[in-house]
């Protein structure tokens, strides 16, 4: 269709139909008791095409036979639609509240935001965890041996699950690292979605390592390691870090650490930029889903070196305002806003 022909819309009618309820792009579902009656409604408020606007659907009380789902009647037209609206609960009464403002951890996306949002609607704020402090050493390094020179790897399950070949790229760069290096492998993310936790790839991992590395398995080895304190007094014994994940970069920085990082998303990439450290990162090539397709090796194997062998080059970690951001943060909340 050129620009200047109008699509008519095709009228259709069926009254026995019983459809998939939708409304458009980008709409928010607001669960609630809308007209008090006892029964779960839905408000859904639609940001773009084709039904701009908060549409309320009235749950009918009758329950689908097949799918034992609740039958909502045809959607009414209640009001405007709501930018980022949620929904709350305060003493069992719903509120909705709908964000202004877009807050980002980075330089880079902080510009984008700005060049893409009305003037005031942005703000570049530090990650709170540069507020965190340093923790005294971890006891069970206090007098141990040590033979070889100790590297903490920090692998992201989500570029992994599911990629067998970019696994064995992984399993041939730890047999590499392991001859130069004491591995101890570290997770930062222990959710319990298996194609997110990093104990899961860990674990892995393990038993592929060759005897000569040494392979730390956070989830059953050193539990303290889910903390934040945890984790920070165990990178106080390390040497160096190579790391995937954002708050392991971060990490790294805190604790004073030479790294390297290789990376699938975009806010590490920015996060390496705004400290000064693209040349120690490596975007690893990726499908589709933005998970890993290969790793190479002998890049990470040097990237690491040249980190490691010039630590006067680190980075000092961000500064942060503790008392200037919470002043940020609390001049930019916004009261609950009616649809």
């Amino acid at each position: 269709a050129t620009p200047a022909e109008v699509l008519p819309r095709l009228a259709h009618n069926n009254p026995g139909t019983l459809a998939d309820l939708g409304v458009g792009l980008w709409a928010w579902p607001l669960p609630m008791d809308y007209n008090a009656d006892g029964l779960m409604d839905l408000v859904v408020a639609c940001t773009d095409k084709p039904y701009n606007g908060s549409w309320y659907f009235e749950n009918s009380g009758q329950i689908d036979a097949q799918l034992k789902l609740p039958i909502f009647k045809p959607a009414v037209l209640i009001g405007k639609s709501a930018p980022s609206v949620g929904i709350s609960y305060v003493a069992s009464a719903p509120r909705l509240a709908a964000f202004d403002h877009c807050y980002m951890r980075s330089g880079a996306n902080a510009a984008a935001a700005a060049a893409a949002l009305p003037e005031g609607a942005s703000s570049q704020v530090s990650d709170l965890s540069w507020l965190l402090p340093m923790p005294p050493r971890a006891e069970h390094w206090d007098g141990a041996p040590k033979p070889r020179r100790r590297l903490g790897v920090a692998l992201a399950q989500s570029a992994f699950a599911g990629q067998d070949a970019a696994l064995a790229d992984v399993l041939s760069l730890l047999t590499a690292l392991a001859c130069e290096w004491e591995v101890h492998l570290l997770a930062f993310n222990y959710s319990a979605n298996a194609s997110e936790s990093d104990t899961l790839l860990n674990a892995r991992l393990v038993d592929a390592l060759p005897p000569a590395a040494r392979a730390w398995e956070t989830a059953d080895d050193a539990p303290e390691l889910a903390t934040h304190d945890g984790m920070l007094a165990h990178m106080a014994g390390l040497d160096a870090m190579l790391c995937m994940r954002y708050h392991s970069v971060q990490f790294a920085l805190k604790a004073r650490l030479p790294f390297a990082a290789m990376f699938t998303t975009r806010k590490v990439r920015s996060l390496l930029a705004d400290v000064g450290f693209g040349d120690y990162g490596y975007d690893l090539p990726v499908d589709a889903r933005y998970k890993a397709t290969g790793v190479d090796v002998a890049r990470v194997v040097a990237l690491l070196a040249r980190a490691s062998e010039a630590p006067n080059v680190l980075p000092a970690p961000m500064p942060v305002d503790a008392d200037a951001l919470r002043a940020r943060v609390a001049g930019r909340l916004r009261g609950p806003k009616a649809l």
